[in-house]
């Protein structure tokens, strides 16, 4: 699986991980030490809705970028940083607007990729 900005003409990601089950949708990226600059998880939820996102048990930032059904980037979050013990990393990212895709990628990729709200995304099966 590809992902692509078709905006800007860029890949996104080439290994893309897909989290299909409640479970993975639940876990995502939880317990990993690091990702690599190709890779992106995919969450798929159906249909526009402001699903939340929290960073318990991560050991890395990542960024976090809300795709509605239209393929649009709604919404990103940069280089979120894992829950701490400091009550201020206690929070739940939604989107601005509802999102039916989210894709998490290594922090810092939204902005090396020059990636912005309004883009429009495509996501292509090799």
């Amino acid at each position: 699986m590809i992902i692509r900005n078709k905006t800007k003409g860029t890949i996104i990601a080439t290994d893309v991980e897909e989290a299909v089950s409640i479970a993975s949708k639940a876990k995502g990226l939880m317990g990993r030490s690091a990702i690599s600059d190709n890779y992106a998880m995919l969450f798929d939820f159906g249909k526009d809705k402001k699903e939340g996102f929290w960073m318990l048990f991560m050991k890395i930032p990542i960024d976090i970028v809300f795709i509605d059904s239209s393929m649009i980037v709604v919404d990103i979050k940069h280089s979120v940083k894992p829950i701490t013990f400091n009550p201020q990393t206690w929070k739940i990212y939604h989107p601005k607007k509802p999102a039916r895709y989210v894709i998490e990628l290594k922090s810092g990729t939204a902005k090396h990729i020059d990636m912005s709200i309004g883009d429009t995304i495509e996501i292509k099966k090799k």
